[in-house]
């Protein structure tokens, strides 16, 4: 392998490590917020009947379990996940990577340089496609696809942040209208 042909694997390598990083930081923040909602939707729930009327309060059951549940499937994500740990085996692994890329740099031999390289993806956890995807967006390049392969590639990246983004706004937004479906008339009937 020639030495520009594995400067740029290890480059890549490096900056989908650094993508992962970042996507799994955000995963967790966005899944602790949404665990603090729900306990704070969830708190309110238990003193919401003082206020309305005892016919609400049958709506007030079934919407609390219902809650429940989403801040129990929350906690399993969290704590079964480890996304911080896996973002700091991540952050790891592009450290050492930019290693062998300054060795690379300074000129030590390209063997040895691969051999690192491979050992230190023996000792990491893979990046998703995902993460490579936006490091060609980066660079603006995506070889073997054709012309249609780089809007392609956009259609990917943009399509799972927007999935992403819509459950995100559908879990903030759905206890609301939980609320004001089941116990808004009962509210505007008092």
């Amino acid at each position: 392998m020639d030495k520009d042909k594995l400067a740029n694997r290890i480059w890549f390598t490096k900056k989908a490590r650094y993508n992962a990083e970042a996507r799994l930081i955000k995963l967790e923040n966005r899944l602790s917020f949404l665990l603090a909602y729900y306990s704070i939707f969830f708190v309110s729930i238990q003193i919401f009947p003082r206020f309305i009327p005892q016919a609400a309060s049958a709506q007030l059951d079934w919407i609390s379990t219902t809650v429940s549940l989403f801040l129990l499937v929350f906690s399993l994500l969290i704590a079964g996940h480890s996304f911080k740990l896996k973002a700091e085996k991540m952050k790891n692994c592009y450290q050492e990577l930019s290693d062998i890329e300054q060795k690379l740099e300074k000129g030590k031999d390209i063997d040895e340089v691969f051999e690192e390289y491979n050992n230190v993806l023996k000792r990491y956890d893979n990046h998703l496609p995902h993460d490579y995807y936006l490091i060609n967006l980066w660079k603006k390049q995506f070889e073997g696809e054709g012309p249609g392969g780089f809007l392609i590639l956009h259609a990917k990246v943009l399509g799972a942040g927007v999935l992403y983004l819509l459950i995100f706004i559908f879990l903030l937004t759905s206890p609301i209208f939980v609320m004001w479906k089941y116990i808004g008339p009962y509210l505007n009937a008092k």
